[in-house]
């Protein structure tokens, strides 16, 4: 089996149809088709089934898709580190953010990454259960609530950082009794998140539950129902220091003590690509120590940890 022709494959899926991932990969769309009955003969099963609007994976084929990323990124990897591509380095690193932190470190990584390491290709994943995507090895490091984990993964605590509770400009003051506090509108991300653990542990001991208005995937539509006055949350005071600069929400300690957590880089062992991620790991830390130096008082969201 080619590596070729699971890139092919990955290309079909991502596009949704045949005829699109030929045009954005400038071959023909017959020889796309050729290269990919080729592999469903060797797998012996269909991966995708067409229809006039494109194309849509089997079961076989969301089993391939996960499992050919995978592949095709290991194989990069190898080619760079044993020396095939020479020169400087190379290769694909995949990072996992959570949503609180993308605008943290996001655009400043892309920056950094492509000003220094221009042949490095940098994919920046969103998402709450990173310690999975690493063990699926679906990516390469991740910066992730965490503060240890199994052999497989590597976890350099990097800083400390205070959780707030978030609502509307303007709001009276929240209630500081904890019944009054659980009964409050709370708006929170999706259930793997790591807000319901901060929220768990706010009402620990109290033999209550906060009472969940709503759910939401996306951390955007979070603030934009707390903006609206539809409802509480608690999250990092770094993930709206926009909204705060620009008196859109308001904040208040969540308990008293503030609940706080670790954020640590997580470095899958036997990475591919080593050097690669080797460097986008030291460029993470650096602008860790950049942006947490940088900020004082109570601008301050984050405290760095000593190694």
């Amino acid at each position: 089996m080619e590596t070729r022709r699971l890139e092919y494959f990955l290309h079909i899926a991502d596009a949704g149809s045949i005829s699109k991932a030929a045009q954005n990969l400038e071959i023909a769309q017959p020889a796309m088709s050729r290269q990919l009955a080729i592999l469903e003969h060797e797998l012996r099963c269909q991966l995708v089934e067409r229809s006039p609007h494109g194309i849509r994976l089997t079961e076989a084929g969301r089993s391939l898709y996960t499992r050919a990323q995978i592949i095709v990124r290991q194989v990069s990897g190898l080619r760079f580190d044993v020396g095939v591509d020479g020169g400087g380095l190379t290769g694909s690193v995949a990072i996992g953010l959570p949503p609180s932190h993308e605008r943290f470190i996001g655009i400043a990584l892309v920056a950094e990454t492509l000003a220094r390491y221009p042949q490095i290709s940098l994919q920046v994943n969103s998402g709450s259960n990173l310690l999975a995507q690493l063990h699926a090895g679906t990516i390469d490091l991740a910066l992730a609530p965490v503060e240890s984990a199994d052999a497989s993964v590597q976890v350099t605590r990097l800083f400390r950082e205070e959780l707030v509770l978030v609502q509307s400009a303007g709001a009276p003051p929240p209630p500081t009794d904890i019944a009054a506090l659980a009964e409050l509108p709370w708006i929170v991300t999706r259930a793997q998140s790591a807000v319901h653990g901060v929220l768990a542990t706010i009402f620990q001991g109290s033999d209550l539950q906060p009472r969940i208005a709503a759910e939401i995937g996306s951390l955007a539509l979070v603030l934009q129902a707390v903006q609206r006055g539809l409802g509480v949350t608690v999250l990092p005071r770094a993930a709206i220091l926009p909204e705060l600069a620009r008196g859109e929400v308001s904040v208040a300690p969540a308990a008293d003590p503030p609940p706080c957590r670790i954020m640590s880089l997580c470095l899958r062992r036997g990475s591919t690509s080593i050097r690669s991620v080797a460097a986008v790991a030291g460029l993470i830390e650096e602008l860790v120590k950049r942006e947490c130096g940088a900020a004082t008082g109570v601008d301050r969201p984050r405290v760095l940890l000593s190694p």
